[in-house]
């Protein structure tokens, strides 16, 4: 079975368009608002996750730039300044994610082992989430998965020889 995507007739294709950035901006407020909540709630409860010493640390620094996404996200959809494409920000929202997920995954598969069930729980939600984000099909979650996971693999395998 060959996965061919219905061509839009030429006289729809502006209307299409201006849905999908429709669409874009509107899963961008919701990402950047859920990312928001979920990085706080995640951040302020680290005993209650068995989280101790410098994992803390760590995963605050690798939370931070996803953080600052979703909320410059949140301050230019609110703030209609500066104007950015809402397809934009959300590709970023989600090569962050799964940025962070990957990255939390090695963190605590290196530091603590204990608590790494936790950090599969995050990959499957992160994978979740970022295919949720891909609004433009199955090329962009191509994309969106593609890139994280071969840096995360070159990196895995550039250890691994070291």
């Amino acid at each position: 079975m060959v996965f061919r995507r219905t061509p839009i007739p030429p006289q729809w294709q502006s209307e299409y368009e201006g849905f999908l950035r429709q669409v874009e901006k509107q899963l961008a407020l919701v990402a950047g608002w859920l990312i928001t909540v979920i990085l706080v709630i995640y951040q302020v409860n680290p005993d209650q996750r068995g989280i101790y010493g410098n994992v803390h640390i760590i995963e605050t620094l690798l939370r931070a730039p996803v953080l600052l996404v979703a909320l410059f996200t949140l301050f230019v959809h609110y703030t209609k300044k500066p104007k950015v494409n809402p397809g934009l920000l959300l590709r970023v929202i989600a090569l962050s994610v799964m940025g962070l997920s990957l990255s939390l995954f090695v963190v605590h598969a290196l530091y603590s082992p204990d608590t790494l069930y936790q950090m599969s729980n995050v990959l499957m939600i992160g994978f979740f989430g970022v295919s949720m984000l891909s609004v433009r099909g199955l090329e962009q979650w191509w994309t969106l998965f593609v890139i994280p996971l071969m840096l995360f693999f070159a990196a895995g395998q550039l250890q691994h020889s070291l």
